[in-house]
């Protein structure tokens, strides 16, 4: 590598880190109520001070001119998300928001076909599906003295309770969106090694339907469990961090039930994220997972809210098979 490549390839990474920084940095302005002079003097990276320089209002990051923190808060969060996964891979289609999608494809043309006649076409597209905006949004809960941290953990806490969070949200609506396009329906007892196998491969027969395709597992954590052991002659090779199973990749997902694995038709689907936004939270209280409820101020919590915005659309009949492991 030439010295300028180095330094180009050097430089692109430091902005990387810088752009991954920022969300987290802004999502602790609004716990802690800081300005952007605040900010610079506890080391907030340059983009993520200018942010709050130019505007005190994030609740759209795109509209102050950081999708780039945005994208790359996708990336990071990848590992933990299957939907975020498949934005930050481009394995889904990409095509314009709120456009009507019609179209189809012609067939080979006859050699004899004549200027004016008519073109031999496959399948036409005629519902008009459009790629519309919705968004999901969490409220992250850390203790004051969490949020004062600017260290390399304090940071890193922060940033994972936000990259979960919002992973788990955005990737439970979209299965809520994939489950209205027929999808095909499995299930195998989770002990019985052979009947797994047979379902996983009849996930790939209704989902593999023509080349070029892209396809993507989502596998739940417990369902992960089942297949770590199993190898299939090398064929499934599964960890906490995802990994493959007949060659397609897997990513482990929190929006799925236990014990279910899908496999997604991502080309077939049109999707991307367009905006995040970081606000403060009104919220007073939790409610326990027994109902009872309990003061922020007691426990010493500040609330931050995260709000996604993106888009999930199905372009074919069925882009999704799911298997579900039984006991």
């Amino acid at each position: 590598m030439t010295p300028n490549r180095s330094l180009a390839s050097t430089s692109a990474a430091a902005a990387r880190v810088e752009a991954a920084a920022t969300i987290q940095w802004l999502a602790r302005s609004k716990a802690l109520k800081l300005d952007a002079v605040d900010m610079s003097e506890m080391g907030a990276p340059t983009r993520a001070v200018d942010v709050l320089t130019k505007a005190t209002d994030t609740s759209s990051l795109a509209a102050v001119g950081v999708m780039s923190a945005v994208m790359a808060f996708v990336q990071n969060a990848g590992q933990a998300s299957a939907f975020l996964s498949m934005v930050s891979e481009q394995a889904f289609r990409r095509v314009p928001f709120d456009t009507p999608l019609i179209h189809t494809e012609s067939l080979p043309i006859p050699s004899g076909l004549s200027e004016g006649g008519l073109i031999p076409v496959g399948e036409l597209e005629l519902e008009g599906k459009k790629l519309t905006e919705e968004s999901v949004g969490v409220i992250v809960v850390a203790s004051d003295e969490a949020w004062q941290r600017v260290d390399g953990p304090g940071q890193g806490f922060i940033n994972n309770l936000l990259q979960a969070a919002i992973g788990r949200a955005v990737d439970a609506r979209m299965f809520e969106l994939l489950a209205g396009s027929a999808p095909v329906n499995l299930t195998a007892a989770k002990d019985d090694s052979a009947a797994i196998l047979v379902a996983l491969g009849g996930a790939v027969q209704a989902m593999l339907t023509k080349s070029g395709q892209v396809l993507r597992w989502a596998v739940s954590p417990a369902a992960a469990a089942v297949l770590a052991p199993l190898s299939a002659e090398g064929r499934i090779a599964m960890s906490p961090a995802g990994g493959m199973i007949f060659d397609i990749p897997a990513v482990i997902s929190e929006g799925l039930e236990p014990g279910e694995i899908a496999l997604i038709a991502a080309s077939d689907i049109a999707a991307d994220v367009v905006d995040m936004g970081i606000m403060p939270s009104r919220a007073s209280a939790l409610r326990l997972p027994d109902g009872s409820p309990m003061s922020l101020f007691q426990l010493n919590l500040i609330a931050v809210r995260a709000v996604m915005a993106f888009g999930v659309t199905p372009l074919a009949d069925a882009v999704m098979a799911k298997v579900t492991l039984t006991e």
